[in-house]
């Protein structure tokens, strides 16, 4: 469901389409996902100390710490409206980098990364799992099934726009919206102009539907891989790759910490990345305040 076909197997994907009746869930907040985090952050009274803007790609690190004077961990980043350089200095680090971020080797690390992290890191892939967003007109009779997945094969392109969603059927506040959404998952379609998209989407239409489907009248096509903050919608294990290894991969080395959505059992949402955050803050916390620390 999340790759390639020849890249994962049936029995772990097929329950992803027995359904209980419940649909699927859809953030329909107008102020978007963002709200999410700026929320928890208000309730952190973090005025003074949070940052934005900053793209860190340097960090430096102490072995041991007491080496030197300064504070064990220096954090480079440049400032994308000032375009300057600003260092941090800290006594612990927590580290959200995706996994895309960390085998693009954006990040500048002094003494580099253990050998065996990066190891596993590079067994990891980061995948690209985009979302387009057909709206047609509202005075529109809708020309496609009335059920919640609509399944296609396509006999010219292989994998391609298989997976589309009835958002009429989704209820709440997509209810009679008239939009389609089409997943896609390992695909060039991030290097396809917008209307390439779109022209190749209609021929898809017209395949399964025929003279009755109509052109869109606007499409949204999401772009996680040039996204460079992330590099891919997610990480996954290819074939070969445990579940165990994502434990040794956010282990701690140090006074660096990882966290993300790679962390833990749920790899590839969101929910794992705001828990994994938040157990390795508490674990950070417990390091500092109460000497427990695991390394």
């Amino acid at each position: 469901m999340f790759d390639k076909p020849d890249n994962q197997g049936l029995k772990d994907n097929f329950g992803y389409f027995v359904s209980d009746g419940t649909p699927p869930y859809f953030v329909n907040d107008q102020r978007g996902y963002s709200s999410i985090v700026e929320t928890v952050v208000d309730d952190l009274n973090l005025e003074y100390n949070l940052f934005f803007e900053e793209f860190v790609y340097k960090i430096s690190y102490q072995e041991k710490s007491g080496e030197t004077d300064q504070k064990p961990v220096q954090v480079v980043a440049l400032n994308q409206k000032t375009n300057k350089k600003d260092t941090f200095s800290a006594d612990y680090v927590i580290m959200t980098f995706s996994v895309g971020v960390l085998k693009e080797n954006h990040i500048q690390f002094t003494p580099g990364l253990p050998e065996e992290k990066m190891k596993l890191i590079n067994m990891l892939e980061m995948k690209s799992f985009d979302k387009i967003f057909l709206k047609f007109p509202n005075y529109l009779k809708p020309f496609w099934d009335n059920s919640l997945y609509i399944l296609y094969v396509d006999p010219i392109v292989k994998g391609r726009y298989q997976t589309w969603l009835n958002m009429n059927a989704v209820g709440g506040a997509f209810k009679n919206s008239n939009i389609l959404m089409v997943m896609t998952q390992g695909d060039d379609v991030p290097q396809l102009k917008k209307e390439e998209v779109k022209k190749e989407l209609v021929r898809i239409l017209r395949a399964m539907y025929g003279s009755a489907a109509v052109e869109p009248e606007e499409i949204l096509v999401t772009n996680w891989d040039k996204d460079l903050l992330s590099y891919g919608a997610f990480s996954i294990h290819p074939k070969g790759v445990s579940d165990s290894a994502t434990m040794d991969i956010c282990s701690s080395f140090g006074r660096m910490y990882m966290a993300g959505e790679m962390c833990g059992g749920h790899t590839g949402n969101v929910y794992q990345a705001y828990t994994s955050g938040s157990e390795v803050a508490q674990e950070v916390y417990n390091c500092m305040h109460n000497m427990t620390c695991n390394t």
